[in-house]
């Protein structure tokens, strides 16, 4: 899927902003960025946007995982 023009230059000047002048969006409209503590910031277009995610790493017992849903979907 290819991006809007706008959407490349927004990426690449984040990109130049954060030190990583060669972030840009690949063939299928994703970038990402994975930190030394596992983290990882993503940018995909899709949509007919750019939707920018941050995945966190968790350790996740049972009691962990029922506040992190409750708190995600408090009507469940």
């Amino acid at each position: 899927m290819t991006a809007p023009a706008w959407i490349e230059a927004v990426v690449q000047e984040f990109g130049k902003a954060a030190g990583l002048p060669g972030l840009a969006l690949n063939g299928r409209g994703a970038a990402a960025i994975t930190f030394e503590n596992g983290s990882a910031l993503r940018l995909e277009y899709a949509f007919d946007s750019l939707v920018v995610a941050l995945t966190l790493p968790a350790r996740l017992d049972p009691a962990a995982a029922a506040r992190l849903l409750a708190y995600a979907h408090p009507e469940a």
